[in-house]
């Protein structure tokens, strides 16, 4: 494709971004604007909004926040692959990501979203599991939240339990990950692996900080446009409302009418606790 091409292909995409975002009231991230790189955090924000607000349009259903979902990540991953997948440390050493096809050990830590997350990766999971996968996938969620109810806060955040959705070391639902499990990557497999099995020692995984960065425009870009409208956008456990989604065929609808139905997925207790450990690590 030509730069003529490219060019106009841009002005037609920013165009609709501004046709998406002039459908509702999006508070400006002053915060991310006087950021080291805030130019950029501010496009990643406002990008990442019009591309969840052009399907919804002015009232969400549950298909179009599905829709508005899959598109927000695909901007999210878009970014992600522009970045480089090795580090260099200020003393001349090079360290390059550890994340391979098959290692597991992350899929073994708190995983939260939102609730239009939820949606998108439950209809992943009906269109592409038959029966007996489904039916397994239930077992192993209802098998993890009661293992959960016999933690304490501080328990579910730090001590690793395997998702349900790792099969034989994949995700069965990967295509619709969360975003926490798009931008977790790290630079050591044996941190992950300590990590993963030496609880209450805490140690510390090498992460790769920029594309955690990167998540917090595409984050706060969804919370203010499910907030503009009228939306719940709580961080959910990822367990009990995937549980939800599953079992409860209306949750999406009542979601989209506003119904607290995600309302038992919700665990303030735990969100303190993590930012407590956070801040006693000196982290937060």
């Amino acid at each position: 494709m030509g730069k003529q091409s490219q060019s106009k292909k841009q002005r037609q995409a920013d165009q609709r971004a501004q046709q998406s975002l002039s459908r509702i009231q999006l508070p400006f991230p002053e915060d991310l604007a006087d950021e080291s790189g805030g130019g950029t955090l501010v496009d990643m924000y406002l990008r990442a909004a019009a591309a969840f607000i052009e399907p919804t349009g002015d009232k969400p259903t549950e298909g179009s926040l599905r829709e508005g979902m899959r598109r927000l990540l695909q901007q999210l991953d878009e970014y992600l692959e522009l970045l480089p997948t090795s580090l260099r440390l200020a003393e001349g050493v090079r360290r390059h990501l550890a994340c391979k096809k098959g290692c597991n050990w992350c899929c073994t830590i708190r995983v939260s979203c939102t609730a239009p997350t939820i949606l998108l990766l439950a209809d992943y999971l009906r269109r592409t599991l038959d029966e007996p996968g489904m039916a397994a996938l239930l077992g192993r969620l209802q098998a993890h939240e009661a293992q959960t109810v016999t933690l304490t806060p501080l328990e579910v955040v730090l001590k690793a339990r395997m998702c349900p959705l790792n099969v034989e070391g994949l995700c069965i639902g990967y295509p619709a990950r969360p975003m926490t499990c798009r931008t977790y990557h790290s630079y050591s497999v044996q941190a992950c692996i300590e990590d993963a099995t030496e609880y209450g020692k805490q140690p510390m995984v090498p992460m790769d900080s920029v594309r955690m960065m990167m998540r917090t425009p595409v984050t706060r870009a969804l919370d203010a446009c499910l907030d503009a409208y009228g939306l719940d956008s709580r961080e959910l456990e990822l367990v009990p409302a995937l549980k939800i989604a599953l079992t409860e065929p209306d949750a999406g609808a009542r979601y989209a009418a506003g119904d607290d139905v995600f309302g038992p997925a919700n665990r303030p207790d735990v969100r303190e606790a993590q930012e407590k450990d956070m801040a006693d690590r000196g982290l937060a």
